[in-house]
């Protein structure tokens, strides 16, 4: 039915709006901002179309964000065509009420003499006293301060329980339908939050703050210094898995991949084997610890103090209760000095250049010595 249309005021409309002082952010808000803070603005809304003369219209509802020394004044009119009469003939009435020229005294009285309904620092405003196939909204905002709204929408019927009571008491902005209108507004605003739940939960698309908390409620703790964007994201899109398998050597396996980049060694003190010499379980028991329930994650991976610190904590919270683990981070390579010899992923210390028969080369570019 027509008479049930919700209009979203969006990108392709507020493109479209005539702005005095005013600009539209085309961020993921569509909102509209204030430019300069010390003088006067206006916001004039296209001519919404009801499909239908003598359309009714219920309710327009906005989020504003403003300072307290501002006033706003939201005129809204409806009629069943989009040229009035004016002293010198037939006007156009976007053309009229967007034309920064004409004061804003004559636009006051066109408002009043077309029947308008008139808010003053309202985001919610009732419609029900108007009629008309158009619909123009137009704010006027004053004084000085930051002004801003976003996620307009104008509602056709205006409310959502008139029509369950009997037809006596359906009439028309009547008190008992304002009256009404006063809990449609909070279903409504219930609604269109339900609505926005989906996108809310969309891992690819909504805020890595909100992910942060989302892990929270299931449990996984981090802190947004030690981790970034991408880190955030795998992590809420694995964390029912993660819960999972918590306690397993899989969980650390995988945390290890998205927090370090790669898959990490583990090895359980349980796996190491006991019949070997004194010396040998000593650094064994150094490495590994004594306890046939301890773990240890071994990395390559450098990371500063803090971080491992704070990993070490994070990986803890995947680890059985009785579970004692290990954090450790091997150096990739060895350094030889004068007495040693070369061996597996060994370097030279900071000798960048050697000497052969036919000249000085880096060592990167010797390739094989003949």
């Amino acid at each position: 039915m027509v008479s049930d249309r919700r209009y979203s005021i969006k990108k392709n409309r507020l493109i479209n709006a005539a702005y005095g002082n005013m600009e539209y952010l085309a961020d993921a808000s569509d909102s509209v901002s204030r430019k300069d803070v010390q003088k006067n603005a206006f916001f004039l809304l296209p001519a919404l179309d009801g499909a239908e003369n003598n359309s009714v219209w219920g309710r327009l509802s906005m989020d504003v964000e403003a300072e307290p020394s501002v006033v706003y004044i939201v005129h809204i009119i409806a009629l069943n065509e989009q040229i009035a009469a004016g002293n010198d003939g037939d006007i156009s009435v976007d053309k009229y009420l967007s034309d920064s020229d004409v004061e804003q005294e004559k636009k006051n009285l066109f408002f009043k003499n077309t029947g308008e309904v008139r808010a003053v620092n309202l985001e919610d405003v009732l419609l029900y006293s108007l009629k008309g196939r158009y619909l123009w909204i137009y704010i006027e905002i004053q004084g000085e301060g930051s002004f801003a709204f976003s996620n307009m929408k104008v509602d056709m019927v205006g409310d959502n329980f008139m029509m369950t009571f009997p037809q006596v008491y359906r009439e028309r902005n009547s008190f008992f339908h304002r009256y009404m209108s006063i809990f449609s507004s909070i279903y409504n605003d219930f609604q269109s939050q339900i609505d926005k739940l989906p996108g809310r939960f969309d891992i690819e698309n909504t805020s890595c703050e909100f992910l942060i908390e989302y892990l929270g409620w299931l449990g996984i703790d981090i802190l947004r210094e030690y981790v970034d964007d991408g880190m955030i994201r795998k992590l809420a899109a694995e964390a029912f898995e993660l819960k999972r398998y918590r306690g397993t050597r899989y969980v650390l396996e995988r945390i290890g991949e998205i927090m370090l980049g790669e898959k990490p060694v583990i090895i359980e003190r349980r796996q190491i084997i006991d019949n070997m010499n004194k010396t040998d379980k000593q650094v064994s028991d150094a490495l590994y610890g004594e306890n046939p329930y301890d773990v240890s994650v071994l990395t390559t991976v450098e990371c500063n103090d803090s971080r491992r610190r704070w990993l070490s904590g994070f990986l803890e919270q995947f680890i059985p209760v009785r579970c004692k683990l290990k954090l450790i981070f091997l150096c990739g390579h060895n350094k030889m000095d004068t007495y040693t010899y070369m061996g597996v992923n060994a370097r030279l210390w900071d000798v960048a250049k050697v000497r052969l028969d036919e000249g000085t080369v880096p060592l990167d570019e010797m390739g094989i010595m003949k």
